[in-house]
C-alpha cells in the first residue's frame, strides 16, 4: 500500500494569526438622557364611578 504524504503542520505564528484579536477598548457611545418619570395620579383625585345598587332580582 502506498504511503500518503503527511501535511506539514502550520507554524505557531501562522496558527496564532487566525485567533489573534487585538485588545481594543469598547467604544464609548454617548448615553442618552433619561426620560422623566411619568406623573402618577392620586386615586382620590379621579372621577368616581357609581354603580346602581342591585334590586330584588328574580323575585
Amino acid at each position: 500500500m502506498p504511503t500518503l504524504p503527511t501535511p506539514e503542520p502550520a507554524p505557531n505564528s501562522a496558527l496564532g494569526a487566525w485567533f489573534h484579536q487585538p485588545e481594543l477598548p469598547a467604544p464609548t457611545l454617548p448615553k442618552p438622557d433619561t426620560p422623566p418619570a411619568p406623573e402618577l395620579k392620586n386615586p382620590d383625585d379621579g372621577a368616581v364611578v357609581v354603580f346602581p345598587t342591585p334590586g330584588a332580582a328574580g323575585i
